[in-house]
């Protein structure tokens, strides 16, 4: 957890260097902030089923809600934002067949869109728009079948999320703001891998996303 923080930190602190340049010299606003989130998946992470592949079988995890943390940046102009960012969330899991412990889902947004629905002012609701790219992985989460039986090692998920949803902006400052929001998203997994490097689509697996955050944002002049 320690260096992942520290990571977001180092991240937010050349956010804050780039972008005082970049605002100088561009024909649009720069923003940059942390965001806490509040997280809950859905029921497909049973806890009771498997993936299973050529090489080896991973148990589905049940993840328990979490809070992520992170850094969010991007591209402000009159009604609206270009939103993209790196967050991440301890969560406990478990499974029917004992395994428990804590994992790490890691969460890059790639295009968020932030439409302002007033003119500019105080108090500022919007609706947001979400793509993101969620992975995590888990320690001693597939185990070998075929030629690899009798060996273990770390189970890795990747996936698409997909979400749109509402909050509201408080300015509390010139350029700092506060922005809560809450939206439901559609988790699709993709991908998953086990005891070697290939990975393995997957079908047909999908939940929903429950998320309710709150961040604090600086902007940059330009």
């Amino acid at each position: 957890m320690k260096k992942y923080i520290i990571t977001s930190v180092f991240i937010f602190s050349c956010c804050i260097s780039a972008g005082q340049e970049l605002s100088n010299k561009l024909p649009f606003g720069f923003y940059l902030g942390i965001r806490t989130e509040y997280l809950s998946l859905g029921k497909a992470f049973d806890g009771e089923s498997f993936f299973y592949t050529d090489e080896a079988s991973m148990f589905v995890p049940q993840i328990e809600p979490g809070i992520a943390f992170g850094t969010q940046f991007g591209l402000t102009f009159k009604q609206g934002s270009w939103d993209m960012g790196y967050y991440f969330s301890s969560n406990r899991f478990s499974h029917s067949i004992g395994s428990s412990g804590t994992l790490h889902i890691h969460n890059i947004k790639l295009l968020g869109l932030t439409f302002y629905l007033n003119k500019p002012g105080r108090i500022r609701p919007y609706i947001v728009t979400d793509a993101s790219m969620p992975w995590f992985r888990i320690t001693d989460g597939a185990t070998g079948v075929g030629s690899y039986s009798g060996q273990t090692g770390k189970s890795y998920f990747s996936g698409v999320v997909l979400g749109a949803g509402a909050g509201i902006e408080l300015g509390i400052a010139k350029k700092i703001s506060f922005r809560a929001e809450a939206m439901p998203e559609w988790f699709i997994l993709s991908n998953v891998k086990g005891i070697t490097k290939e990975y393995w689509d997957v079908k047909k697996f999908s939940c929903l996303k429950l998320a309710a955050s709150a961040g604090l944002f600086m902007g940059l002049s330009h």
